[in-house]
């Protein structure tokens, strides 16, 4: 990697403000902030890769960079290639119709490509078989079917049951509520067989290799007789997904609070963090270069919005310590006081039978349904407070370590942006004086100014006051 030269990054102006006069001490600030720069990159690559490797994991595949890319790219081109097979088999060419185009016909063609092309990404670079390939796809697009069935015969239903799932993460855990609300709405489903599902599964797949060719099957042998088929990647969709997972953990920093001054916005690409080595963001968020490029152009104009934003990033703050002692204390000793989220999961209620033996256990249940539907009740709530509060728990201890992290600064500041309407928000996330309440606590202007004898002063703070508690609806007078 190019060194740095300290030197000429301040004589060309890095920081928000005027030179210091104490270049030396500056100087000093100025690396340090690069090595956080540093490790803000190297953070972000990790941080990245953990999630690539949790999606793997999980068989959520799809929800990664280059499975969302890949997926947006091959949807029409399956959705051509189901038709054209569909429309084929009915034409009578084939000699016999077959039994997967009876499955498919009357579908959306889009949203069976999505599903199909969703479950191969869900498992491309974990090379599973045809036949567990295929019987996924299949359970996929029955699945929609099937409820799709529910949806149009008892419509207020399913949009209860929808919405109540909503917040759940996994597939399976949809799958049997949804399901069980079915049954007990009697929508009548005549569940496919295997071979049927094993046959749908392997025609889409098909599909997929012909309309976009970012997958093969092929046959290992892993004993005398025994030559299992694999659907993986081809060769040249995993030098692409490679160059892809290189490219994205670079231009995924985590962005942190910096210890001097951003460098001020002068143009719509410049200004923001010191190292040349993080990606130079654009000062609004927003994809149309067109409107980059107008924007950068009228250089007298957007002279008030760069005064405003370089006020904002130039403000410095430091951290609350009594406060964050606080915040620390009570999380770590699992007080989940206010909005502060649990440390740990509610252990699930105690099962009503310890019986194993499958036979036993569904007799069992025969004679106690009660019991047992009343405990499946009960759990299934442990479960949903559990997923809610996770990402508020993970929430809070990035929070936690970005204070700790940045604890003993005198002070910090905070890279802005502008969002297409011209509001403006902190770049670094979790902490930052716009973030959650108790991210907001934890911080406090790094430099105060004394309130005096002004009675503005005193009337702006009674207002103040009045809003914190909730007296907010009456005049400002009042």
């Amino acid at each position: 990697m190019q060194e740095v030269k300290l030197e000429e990054l301040l004589e060309i102006g890095v920081g928000g403000k005027s030179t210091p006069e104490d270049n030396n001490q500056y100087l000093k600030k100025l690396d340090r902030q690069l090595k956080i720069e540093e490790e803000m990159m190297s953070d972000g690559r990790l941080a990245f890769e953990k999630e690539v490797r949790r999606a793997k994991e999980k068989s959520r595949e799809h929800t990664t960079d280059y499975g969302l890319q890949m997926l947006r790219s091959s949807i029409d081109p399956i959705a051509i290639g189901i038709l054209e097979y569909v429309e084929k088999s009915f034409s009578g060419t084939r000699g016999r119709i077959d039994k997967a185009a009876h499955l498919l016909k009357d579908m959306d063609y889009e949203a069976v490509a999505y599903l199909a092309m969703r479950s191969i990404l869900d498992s491309i670079t974990l090379q599973h078989t045809l036949t567990k390939c295929a019987t996924r796809i299949a359970g996929c697009i029955q699945d929609q079917k099937r409820f799709s069935k529910f949806e149009q015969e008892c419509r207020p239903l399913y949009d209860t049951i929808k919405k109540s799932i909503k917040q759940k993460t996994s597939y399976v855990h949809k799958h049997i509520i949804m399901a069980r609300y079915a049954n007990k709405a009697n929508i009548e489903w005549d569940e496919w067989k295997v071979e049927e599902k094993v046959h749908l599964g392997t025609t889409l797949i098909g599909i997929i290799i012909k309309q976009t060719g970012f997958i093969q099957v092929v046959e290992r042998k892993r004993g005398r007789n025994n030559t299992p088929k694999f659907v993986e990647a081809t060769p040249k969709t995993m030098k692409w997904i490679e160059e892809k997972l290189s490219k994205s953990s670079l231009l995924n920093p985590l962005y942190y609070p910096t210890i001097i001054s951003p460098k001020s916005w002068s143009h719509v690409f410049k200004g923001g963090y010191h190292s040349p080595f993080i990606r130079q963001m654009s000062m609004i968020k927003t994809r149309n270069q067109n409107f980059l490029s107008e924007i950068s152009n009228r250089i007298d104009e957007m002279k008030p919005v760069y005064d405003s934003i370089n006020a904002l990033q130039d403000t410095s703050w430091r951290i609350n310590r009594p406060v964050f002692q606080v915040l620390e204390t009570f999380y770590n000793q699992n007080n989940p006081i206010g909005k502060i989220p649990p440390k740990e999961s509610l252990e699930l209620p105690a099962k009503p039978t310890s019986i194993t033996d499958k036979k036993e256990f569904a007799e069992w249940v025969k004679n106690n349904k009660q019991t047992w539907t009343a405990w499946k009740h009960r759990a299934s709530k442990v479960h949903e407070f559990n997923a809610k509060i996770e990402s508020k728990r993970i929430q809070i201890r990035k929070i936690i370590k970005l204070a700790k992290t940045f604890e003993k600064e005198p002070e910090i500041y905070f890279p802005h942006q502008l969002d297409f309407r011209g509001r403006a928000y902190p770049v670094p996330m979790f902490l930052n004086p716009q973030g959650v309440e108790h991210a907001r606590a934890l911080l406090e202007f790094s430099k105060g100014e004394r309130m005096g004898n002004n009675p503005e002063s005193a009337k702006w703070l009674a207002i103040h006051g009045a809003n914190q508690y909730g007296e907010d609806k009456c005049s400002l007078e009042d």
